[in-house]
């Protein structure tokens, strides 16, 4: 983590970095690869952490868009969006990008991890996954049930909408996509869904 008494020197050197490479016009994958390059470069800890701190938002940002959630009207960017290298086939428990061989390079997937940022919906009410057209799905909106590993596939129509079972309270709905014609690169989004009466 970046001390105060640094961190503002080493946050200017990193935007200015970032800057002169032009991240903002880079297409995720070359986003990503360029943050496993300099994840792997051990230049200067601090400057690297926050390169790859900094990276890592604006992939979430980009990523975020490709597929969002509409309900009532309104547009829900997930509340999470990672590079992952893998997941589980039955537990979709999905491992991050650029990260050291630890917990950490597991996904938080429960609902505690995303405090304060859940999506309040109603009964039967239809929720439309909208994916960008760039993009396909390797797994197609799920969601844990619980506090476990078990998960259930959600029924999309033909327009890419759904809605929860009438006895789910509350779920972390998922998403796993791809950029068409780009191979080695798999992003999770993820929703946390919340009943309302």
């Amino acid at each position: 983590m970046i001390s105060e008494s640094t961190g503002s020197d080493v946050s200017k050197r990193a935007d200015q970095l970032l800057k002169r490479l032009h991240v903002d016009a880079m297409p995720i994958k070359e986003l990503s690869e360029l943050r496993a390059t300099y994840n792997q470069a051990y230049v200067e800890p601090l400057l690297e952490d926050a390169v790859t701190y900094r990276l890592g938002q604006l992939i979430e940002l980009k990523v975020s868009s490709k597929l969002q959630m509409r309900l009532g009207g309104r547009v829900f960017p997930p509340v999470a969006a990672y590079v992952i290298t893998g997941y589980d086939q039955s537990t979709f428990e999905s491992q991050q990008e650029n990260t050291y061989a630890d917990d950490s390079i597991h996904i938080p997937e429960f609902p505690e991890a995303y405090k304060n940022r859940p999506v309040q919906y109603k009964t039967g009410e239809l929720i439309s996954a909208k994916l960008d057209p760039g993009f396909y799905y390797l797994v197609k909106p799920r969601y844990y049930l619980g506090h476990s590993w078990e998960n259930r596939g959600l029924d999309l129509d033909s327009s890419g909408s759904f809605r929860l079972p009438a006895d789910v309270l509350q779920a972390v709905v998922f998403a796993i996509i791809v950029e068409k014609g780009v191979s080695g690169r798999e992003y999770k989004l993820i929703w946390v869904f919340e009943h309302t009466n």
